[in-house]
């Protein structure tokens, strides 16, 4: 990692490093203060969002007869539309699936066929998840409960965004301005493509609440933790990997931060790059703006942050993930699990 300066950050998940010197120089980084009226051009007239439920389904036993957790869960999206004063619309399209996930590398393969035989006719698709990372960061067979239970949890998670990006065919017209909880990466959609040639005629703007790993350099995560409610880092860009797109990504902070927790209220945002030349420095601060008009009015039990639309929509597809036992039920009987 490099100290302050024309720097790069950290390894992201994007499997390249972020630059800083897109909208003002690292050096120069301070918190960035946002309209208190942004213009209707930015509003979120649509917004997208996923929702999960899952259980422990069983312990299924390999050959050596040790036991591989098995997760199930009921994956949904859909979008919901916005009025102008930000009040809630109506719902769009509702993408449902039903999945099933476990570390296999242990189980035999005529047990995998027969399994994905049987779930694939009771509507369910059994995913296959990787062995956990181990210290050295290589994957590593182990028979531990707890990390193989993390990891078939994390694929079916994974579910979600080919999800996300189901329901946003289904409901954005060319023109919608969309928020998506949720990663902008492989939302591979019309007018959306994964590459640097791909056109970008859809408004699409992705918030991340739990950010998995740090973006920035030393200079850049001290301006994020200095922001105060309302305020935005500069932007700076997140190269694709492998050719694809291009994202152009700034924190903001929604609410204070609380009493041992530095990072309290704070969300990162990103967009295409082809958003960011055609809107710029005043398109963030008006869609900030918004997130910040929109934040809810009070600090729910999911946390500062948690957008009040983004948060209606994904207790209406929670609401339609209720039937978790039932299916589990059925399942047990049909597959043989005890």
């Amino acid at each position: 990692m490099e100290g302050p300066g024309p720097a790069r950050a950290t390894a992201s998940t994007d499997d390249q490093p972020a630059q800083l010197n897109l909208e003002t120089p690292a050096t120069d980084w301070k918190p960035v203060d946002l309209p208190e009226h942004p213009p209707l051009q930015y509003f979120p007239s649509l917004v997208l969002a996923g929702a999960e439920k899952g259980l422990v389904l069983c312990h299924a036993n390999d050959p050596a007869g040790r036991p591989i957790p098995v997760w199930l869960a009921r994956l949904a999206a859909g979008s919901l539309t916005l009025h102008a004063d930000g009040t809630t619309d109506k719902t769009g399209p509702m993408v449902r699936e039903t999945v099933l996930a476990l570390c296999a590398d242990s189980m035999p393969e005529d047990w995998l066929e027969e399994s994905i035989h049987t779930l694939t006719g009771e509507g369910v698709r059994l995913l296959t998840a990787l062995w956990p990372a181990g210290p050295d960061g290589e994957r590593e067979p182990t028979f531990r409960p707890g990390p193989l239970l993390d990891q078939a949890q994390k694929r079916a998670r994974d579910e979600l965004v080919p999800l996300l990006g189901e329901a946003l065919q289904r409901s954005a017209p060319q023109g919608r301005v969309a928020w998506l909880d949720g990663r902008l990466r492989f939302q591979h959609v019309r007018g959306l493509g994964p590459d640097n040639g791909s056109a970008d005629d859809l408004h699409l703007v992705g918030i991340e609440r739990e950010p998995c790993r740090e973006f920035l350099h030393p200079a850049g995560a001290r301006c994020r933790l200095d922001l105060k409610a309302g305020q935005r880092t500069p932007a700076f860009l997140l190269p694709g990997p492998r050719g694809m797109r291009d994202l152009v990504s700034w924190f903001l902070r929604l609410w204070p931060p609380v009493v041992h927790d530095p990072e309290g209220g704070l969300i990162r945002v990103e967009v295409t790059r082809g958003w960011w030349e055609q809107n710029g420095s005043s398109g963030a601060n008006a869609t900030s703006a918004w997130m910040a008009h929109l934040r809810g009015q009070s600090q729910s039990a999911e946390g500062p942050g948690w957008l009040a639309p983004i948060a209606t929509l994904h207790d209406l597809l929670d609401s339609q993930l209720n039937d978790l036992e039932t299916i589990a039920k059925r399942l047990k009987s049909l597959w043989h699990l005890a």
